[in-house]
């Protein structure tokens, strides 16, 4: 099996290791690839409590397949965070489903949260902004947009106030969402220093 292997061989992959290094070889129950062929580790906490953990996707090549009908969901199953995925109804009557990739090297202990202001739903904030066309590569940048308030002390960012205020179930349209990117955009370079503006010709 595959968490015997893991321990005795190192020919397997980087990300597999990853899921491993938190835990004993008798903690890991089960170990399997799901459709897409990313490694899924059901583990025994000690607690008496069994978790899945799974090998999260990075890039954002899926993002070409979403479409106008495609929804990010989010739910707390009451706990603090939550699995975000992207669900896109197909012509055929199927439903694809992406889960919402996190930004590349991320700890693997981050997660997805929403519902309140706090460093677990800035994770949510940074990556769905990633997924947008012309996102902003700078973390620091985005993530200074979710503390702007107006006049009025509401968020700047549609998207932080959506995060940071929704309870119960988190529904984003993929147009609303890119709309919402572009808002955040267009603020940010209205108010960029000089030194962070690009020189144009």
């Amino acid at each position: 099996m595959f968490q015997q292997a893991a321990w005795a061989t190192t020919h397997f992959s980087a990300a597999a290791a990853r899921l491993c290094q938190h835990y004993t070889p008798d903690q890991v129950l089960l170990a399997y690839r799901d459709p897409h062929s990313r490694y899924v580790l059901v583990v025994h906490m000690s607690f008496d409590d069994e978790w899945s953990v799974a090998e999260w996707p990075a890039s954002l090549q899926v993002t070409d397949t979403w479409t106008d009908k495609t929804v990010i969901a989010g739910d707390h199953d009451g706990g603090t965070t939550t699995t975000l995925l992207a669900l896109t109804p197909t012509d055929d009557g199927r439903m694809q489903v992406d889960p919402v990739p996190l930004p590349a090297r991320s700890d693997a202990r981050d997660a997805f949260a929403y519902g309140y202001g706090g460093g677990t739903p800035g994770t949510t904030y940074q990556a769905l902004l990633r997924t947008t066309p012309g996102n902003d590569s700078n973390p620091a940048r985005v993530a200074s947009l979710a503390r702007e308030r107006d006049t009025d002390g509401n968020p700047v960012s549609q998207l932080w106030a959506a995060l940071s205020t929704t309870k119960g179930p988190l529904r984003l349209s993929w147009p609303q969402l890119q709309l919402w990117a572009k808002s955040g955009r267009i603020h940010m370079a209205a108010n960029a220093h000089p030194a962070e503006t690009p020189n144009r010709p």
